[in-house]
């Protein structure tokens, strides 16, 4: 019983906190409490179930890459896994030493229910951003999860001040049948500052996703992100499965991609490829240790 009541006030809660967003500081903080509570009361109250998701519903290899690799960026979707993963990534903007994206990620699943960290820095010694995150996600039903992320985000620039804020995310993923499903995420939805009490407004992400699997091997999925203030984007990529590899190709508004996976024992490496038109060529390395 206490399970629905919390459902019901995860559903209303991104409207309550929108109309709380325009209120005082104060009243933001307040918010950013309620989330945590709600939070909390789901890991308590959701010890009770007994299967997973994947031992209920049979996904190929190839659909559990999928989850895996968007389960980095939309968190709901680890609830569709049935494994806790370690996560480490290097990414180079451009092939620029001052533009690296580093990230240590960790996910503990237990029957329906995930927690999160996640520690990442994006920059160089001299200026940069650190992320510090903590998230819970749970899956319903076999068709529906829903998630949240806190974030302590650090920026950092030598010589200046360090500013010093807190936002959050809320994400939410469906699968309709075994072979098609989507998802979004909502970053910082209630507009908060960096520094906390002032300063300029942490950008506000959005990102849809959808999939559809052909067969065992041919996997589609599309990717539509907007920032405010930002660009807007939008993907659509294959994922094809040669034994225990995965090639991933996909287009969009900005850039290409190409990207290769492979799974050795409980050792995932994927290879990414990326060119933006016009700022050039971002390659990364991400490595996922499944447990």
């Amino acid at each position: 019983m206490i399970n629905y009541i919390l459902s019901i006030c995860c559903i209303f809660a991104p409207s309550i906190l929108t109309a709380m967003a325009r209120n005082t500081h104060a009243d933001k903080t307040i918010m950013l409490l309620i989330l945590c509570i709600i939070s909390v009361n789901f890991a308590l109250f959701s010890q009770n179930t007994s299967t997973s998701i994947l031992k209920e519903s049979y996904i190929q290899q190839n659909q559990n890459h999928y989850f895996t690799v968007l389960s980095q960026q939309n968190f709901a979707a680890s609830a569709f896994l049935n494994y806790s993963l370690l996560f480490l990534s290097v990414k180079n903007q451009y092939i620029l030493k001052e533009m690296t994206d580093e990230k240590l990620s960790f996910h503990y699943q237990h029957q329906k229910n995930v927690w999160g960290s996640q520690l990442s820095h994006f920059g160089y010694s001299k200026y940069g951003t650190l992320n510090l995150s903590v998230g819970y996600a749970r899956a319903f039903s076999k068709h529906f999860a829903f998630g949240m992320q806190f974030y302590y985000l650090w920026n950092h620039a030598f010589q200046y001040a360090s500013l010093h804020s807190i936002t959050f995310d809320l994400s939410f993923q469906v699968r309709i049948r075994d072979k098609e499903g989507f998802g979004a995420v909502v970053y910082n939805p209630v507009a908060l500052k960096y520094g906390i009490l002032e300063g300029e407004m942490i950008p506000m992400r959005f990102e849809v996703n959808i999939f559809h699997q052909f067969n065992k091997k041919l996997l589609f999925w599309g990717n539509v992100e907007k920032s405010f203030p930002g660009i807007f984007d939008a993907t659509v990529g294959l994922n094809y499965q040669v034994s225990h590899f995965i090639f991933e190709g996909g287009i969009s508004l900005q850039k290409l991609l190409l990207n290769i996976f492979f799974s050795w024992k409980k050792f995932n490496i994927e290879l990414e490829s990326t060119y933006h038109y016009r700022l050039g060529y971002a390659p990364a390395l991400h490595l996922y240790y499944l447990f």
